[in-house]
């Protein structure tokens, strides 16, 4: 199988990199521009484009899929599939009808609960018991594709975003590994075929900012927003502001 990997983030690295283990010929790697970062405003690859170098994999860094020099540059590679984990940006009908096995995504939820941005983080702040990965095929809608399949994990009370990341990491590793292996007959006959549950009505997740709303909540809530790196903030009533970029977390006890 011939792919185009999309991608941005460590947890699409660990994709990319399960994905070049299964045998797959990946033709291309496709990732966020470089972004300036520290003090010094220095650009900063992407862990999927540090990834893909080390592999020795061709990288193509578009700043939008909008543009009629994306398609084109996209079809050339003559993909059987484009898969995508955690890539940032929004793929335009025109993109998706390019390769022939659909544009498949690996989903860090359990459709159709959780669409959209920051699903990890959600299912900490929601207290969710069960999480996990859907890879499922895309289409124009807000990850409202047909689904391939799942994978599930329970979520402990006490697990906060650090350790939940690097369980959906592993899942959708895990996950991504099922699907090259599905295009074999005899597995896809033990899985069946897509189901549409990602078209069924549900809440949408918005995107997580850095200074995002507060809530009234009460103490088994401030320690599931804390867990997704949360700040407390005094005033009438407890209030939480979650931030999505915290990269360490700990419980903080009122």
């Amino acid at each position: 199988m011939k792919a185009v990997f999309f991608g941005t983030p460590e947890i699409a690295e660990a994709c990319l990199r399960r994905l070049v283990d299964t045998g797959t010929q990946v033709l291309c790697v496709v990732t966020a521009p470089d972004k300036p970062k520290g003090r010094g405003y220095k650009l900063e690859p992407s862990a999927v484009k540090k990834a893909a170098l080390e592999l020795g994999l061709p990288v193509y860094q578009p700043a939008t899929l909008r543009t009629e020099e994306a398609r084109e540059t996209l079809a050339s590679f003559g993909a059987d599939v484009f898969i995508t984990a955690a890539y940032g940006k929004i793929f335009p009908p025109e993109v998706l009808s390019i390769p022939p096995m659909g544009c498949v995504n690996v989903h860090a939820s359990l459709l159709p609960m959780l669409r959209g941005a920051s699903p990890i983080n959600r299912a900490i702040i929601n207290g969710d018991t069960l999480g996990g990965v859907t890879i499922m095929y895309m289409n124009e809608g807000m990850d409202t594709g047909d689904i391939i399949l799942i994978k599930t994990a329970v979520i402990p009370y006490d697990m906060d975003f650090g350790a939940y990341y690097e369980m959906v990491t592993k899942l959708g590793c895990d996950a991504l590994e099922d699907y090259v292996n599905l295009l074999n007959p005899e597995v896809k006959a033990t899985y069946g075929e897509p189901d549409n549950r990602g078209k069924l009505k549900t809440t949408s997740i918005p995107l997580t900012k850095d200074s995002e709303g507060k809530y009234t909540i009460d103490q088994s809530t401030v320690d599931k927003a804390i867990e997704a790196g949360a700040s407390l903030e005094t005033g009438a009533g407890i209030t939480i502001t979650a931030f999505a970029k915290a990269k360490s977390y700990r419980t903080v006890k009122i």
